[in-house]
């Protein structure tokens, strides 16, 4: 797996399982991971317009308007 050079410099020498773990701990390759799920695996270097509306449902639906709804926020 090809990881950036910093992520790679704060892992070391570490155990294999500790390097398997901050894999799991880095947000940016959780990101990569989640966008590859939305990618057409016949075309996946042509963007479409199928694809682009799921990472939308993903981003807007599921996770924006869950966690910054007003209607939710408490004020004391």
């Amino acid at each position: 797996m090809l990881i950036s050079p910093s992520h790679n410099a704060s892992i070391g020498n570490k155990p294999f399982s500790d390097k398997v773990e901050s894999y799991n701990d880095n947000t940016l390759l959780k990101q990569q991971a989640e966008i590859k799920t939305f990618v057409d695996p016949i075309t996946p270097c042509k963007g479409d317009m199928a694809a682009i509306d799921r990472r939308h449902i993903r981003i807007v639906d599921e996770f924006a308007v869950k966690s910054w709804d007003f209607d939710s926020i408490k004020i004391n």
